[in-house]
């Protein structure tokens, strides 16, 4: 009985069976010997072969499926009676689920009740404005089952049907010379769950193919297929429909699939650590076709939020308005840190991913350097990094880092002097003049210690803080630098003129002779006085500029100002 198999499945062969039902002629080794169609027989070996082959890839022939949501195989024994073995199952448990995989379908279909013509479907499709064609973004969990065994996997699937070029050629192929059909859908799915296991991306027709892509995800779409069909249809030396055909894939995933691969990942921004989320991206550029699709992916996701910064608590921003970390400093994550203080949305992917960005696509993307640092720093007054002086330190060294000769003049503008008194002084040109005249023209200065202590609690503004790092203190005190701005080495006279505003009292300025007590505040200490003549010996000081002030301690608790031939220092008192 010929139909006799049809009926386990529920059909009675005289009323409508509410399904799709195939039998295939598998021949026992008499049966093939009398065969007029083919004599090859099938074994029961060779079916268990087949099937424990399919079992293989169950799980992922259901993933771009548009109506199918399950498959079971059925093992018979000798009176008839059957038993479930194996069982791949989309479960639908989420209704919105439901909702977003039924979307596409329902576009190009129709629903159920009131079915679509594929004349109404490209009316449709040609009238629909780019932005309402039907895109869908959702999980997709199947259930293996296995004899005793269950294996439970998730999938985020991206589809939609695009625009573009791949919908005037779709249009187009209505009255088209060789009535392709060509229908823009297309998309692409991540697997969720074992996020340590590297996914080979297969290409798929709705079913899958044996070609690889070269992706982590896979890559569904309506392609033109080679005549194995077990490849899509790609070339540039080919005319006529060949021609077509190819130009067709490569809009398709172009136009479809890139953007559903961009809206794939900003999903997955959500859903699993970054870790598992940048295993999800293409790190290389792959061949023919597949390379058309790396490069649509990162120009279309140059403007979509998958890259993560954390600016503001933490945000996701598009390529386009991100700037890249510095790969080359060592102090990459404080430099971030710090320039994040001062409001830059900086990210910073994986190496693979970033060379990605910079080399896939056509964009010019900003990079954090040390001029974008500079200019930064030039603008405004309000800087939040400035106000711990270890984020200075980093500012400054990395200021720094690319600049020699005559390009140290671009330190103008930034205010990146660490200052004994704890604040930060601005590099100026050296001729400028925008400080008041009591800032000494806006000079700052490096010297000894002696000078340094001499100075610290008078006039701790005007000196570059000597406990920075010995390295940048250097820098700061070369002759190079000094050249191209407003830092200078203290000397004798300038140290005379800085006694002037503050350091001694301005009533004992060209005074021969002063009582001095030690006690009081607005008086040098006895120590201050003995640390001057340690200075003016160890640096054999001209002690001519500082004849305007009495600095030398006599009988009786005065001091007198330095004239040739002076009476005996006393020391002791």
């Amino acid at each position: 009985d010929q139909f006799k198999p049809y009926m386990h499945f529920g059909s009675t062969c005289d009323k409508r069976f509410n399904g799709t039902l195939f039998r295939f002629p598998l021949r026992s080794a008499e049966a093939a010997k009398m065969s007029e169609i083919k004599s090859k027989p099938c074994t029961a070996a060779e079916v268990q072969g087949l099937l424990a082959s399919f079992k293989e890839d169950a799980a992922n022939a259901l993933l771009f499926l548009k109506h199918v949501n399950r498959i079971t195989i059925h093992s018979m024994d000798d009176e008839g009676g059957t038993t479930e073995v194996f069982s791949a199952v989309h479960v639908l448990d989420n209704p919105e689920t439901r909702e977003q995989q039924s979307r596409i379908p329902r576009f190009v279909c129709g629903d159920a009740s009131n079915p679509m013509s594929k004349d109404d479907f490209y009316a449709k499709l040609q009238s629909t404005p780019e932005q309402d064609l039907p895109v869908s973004v959702y999980e997709k969990r199947i259930v293996v089952t296995d004899g005793g065994c269950q294996e439970d996997s998730r999938w985020l699937i991206s589809s939609a049907i695009g625009g573009g070029k791949a919908r005037e050629l779709a249009v187009k192929s209505i009255n088209g010379p060789y009535q392709l059909r060509l229908v823009p859908w297309a998309g692409v799915a991540a697997r969720l769950s074992a996020p340590e296991q590297d996914l080979v991306g297969r290409a798929y027709c709705f079913l899958p193919l044996p070609t690889m892509v070269g992706l982590p995800v896979h890559v569904n779409g309506s392609f033109e297929l080679s005549a194995n069909r077990r490849d899509i249809w790609h070339g540039s030396d080919m005319t006529g429909e060949g021609q077509l055909r190819s130009e067709w894939n490569h809009a398709l995933l172009h136009d479809v699939v890139a953007p559903a691969y961009a809206r794939l990942l900003e999903r997955a921004s959500s859903v699993v650590d970054s870790r598992h989320y940048f295993r999800l991206w293409p790190t290389k550029m792959g061949a023919e076709p597949w390379v058309t699709l790396v490069r649509g992916l990162y120009s279309v996701g140059l403007n979509r939020p998958i890259l993560y910064t954390n600016l503001d608590g933490g945000r996701w921003i598009a390529p386009a308005e991100a700037i890249l970390a510095d790969s080359a400093v060592d102090n990459r994550e404080e430099l971030t840190r710090v320039m994040l203080l001062e409001g830059l949305p900086i990210v910073d992917p994986p190496v693979d991913i970033r060379e990605m960005i910079l080399t896939a696509q056509r964009h010019e993307l900003k990079a954090m350097t040390p001029a974008l640092a500079r200019q930064l720093l030039r603008e405004g007054d309000h800087h939040p990094a400035l106000a711990e002086r270890s984020n200075t330190l980093l500012l400054l060294r990395y200021c720094l880092s690319d600049l020699a000769g005559d390009r140290l003049l671009e330190l103008g503008g930034l205010p990146l002097i660490p200052t004994a008194d704890g604040n930060s002084g601005r590099f100026e040109k050296h001729e400028a003049k925008s400080y008041k005249a009591e800032r000494g023209k806006g000079l700052l200065y490096t010297c000894g210690q002696l000078e340094y202590d001499l100075l610290l609690e008078s006039q701790a503004g005007f000196l570059v803080d000597r406990s920075i790092p010995e390295d940048l203190y250097t820098i700061l005190a070369s002759t190079e630098l000094q050249e191209s701005c407003n830092v200078r080495t203290l000397n004798p006279r300038t140290l005379a003129r800085l006694f002037d505003m503050g350091t001694l009292p301005a009533a004992w300025k060209r005074n021969p002779e002063v009582e001095w007590t030690t006690t009081s505040a607005s008086e040098p200490s006895k120590e201050w006085v003995q640390l001057f003549w340690e200075y003016a010996e160890q640096s054999a000081a001209d002690l001519e500029c500082f004849e305007d002030w009495p600095l030398l301690p006599c009988d009786g608790g005065v001091l007198r100002r330095l004239i040739k031939e002076s009476s005996v220092v006393d020391m002791g008192s």
